[in-house]
């Protein structure tokens, strides 16, 4: 695909996906909580949305990074499940040891949450917490539905856009700069309490901000494992466990500043998860363009 395909295809996935949010958010702030159900109904469609759009509009027949057997790479698959998931517990953890008075209430507002859907109700200790931590890393490694509805995101996100941008500005650039746009894409949602609720320290503009960090840091990761495998089937994998367990964290996060945390979205949650991406992130290569050929 020549130079100009390229950057029309990337020009219409970005308008499909930043600006069609970006739009909707404008008219969920005119028409009120009408038009904000819809954007959050169909967030996780518009790349896949903006994929195919792209393709036809920009007459695109690349290849896209997909392919759904992930378990001719079963190294990298047990990565993408548990390590990410794993990042998020300790993130959490970090944020306890600056605010421990939070804990308990928290892993409590776990059980409750669990006991909602039918678990046994558990009353939370010291022992309790290490047991949520566990469960947590494993409920997170095998919720492979959430991981399944990740793809469409990460189908467009990692598998279509990510190669033509690191054709234009090698991987490194391609990767910090679709994490940045990835996160301009959910600014909309946090504008309107998603992820960090209203009333925090400068909000919404802080949760923009932690937003958009996040969605660099964690599109590192993702790149990551994408770039390795050349098959974006893993980054819905990792995707979908990071989902699950940030979840969970925001759901027992009754307590605290979701600016700072528990959950990986906060500043100190995600910690743990940006150490991780520091060191994949000097694993890049420079390279500009991503062998299409299976891995």
């Amino acid at each position: 695909m020549d130079i100009i395909k390229t950057k029309k295809a990337i020009r219409i996935y970005l308008f499909m996906t930043v600006g069609v949010s970006l739009f909707l958010g404008v008219l969920s702030g005119i028409f009120g909580d009408a038009v904000h159900q819809v954007l959050r109904a169909v967030m996780w469609l518009l790349p896949l949305i903006a994929m195919m759009t792209a393709r036809m509009a920009a007459e695109d027949d690349s290849p896209i990074l997909f392919r759904l057997n992930v378990f001719r790479k079963r190294n990298v698959l047990i990565f993408a499940a548990f390590i990410p998931a794993l990042a998020v517990i300790l993130g959490a953890l970090v944020y306890y040891l600056f605010f421990p008075e939070y804990l308990l209430p928290n892993v409590q507002g776990l059980f409750d949450f669990a006991a909602s859907f039918g678990l046994p109700g558990l009353e939370a200790s010291p022992s309790m917490a290490v047991f949520a931590a566990f469960a947590l890393l494993i409920v997170s490694a095998l919720a492979l539905p959430i991981h399944m509805l990740k793809l469409a995101e990460e189908v467009g996100w990692r598998g279509y856009l990510l190669p033509k941008m690191t054709t234009l500005y090698g991987a490194q650039r391609a990767v910090l700069l679709s994490g940045v746009l990835w996160g301009l894409s959910y600014a909309p949602l946090v504008w309107f309490g998603f992820n960090y609720g209203d009333g925090y320290f400068g909000a919404p503009y802080t949760g923009i901000a932690a937003m958009i960090v996040f969605c660099v840091v964690v599109g590192i990761i993702l790149s990551y494992v994408t770039h390795t495998t050349n098959n974006c089937a893993f980054a819905a994998v990792a995707s979908g466990s990071i989902s699950v367990s940030a979840d969970l964290m925001v759901a027992s996060g009754v307590y605290g500043d979701a600016l700072l945390g528990p959950a990986a979205t906060g500043f100190i949650g995600m910690s743990v998860l940006a150490a991780l991406a520091v060191c994949l992130f000097g694993l890049f290569k420079k390279k500009r363009r991503l062998d299409m050929r299976r891995k």
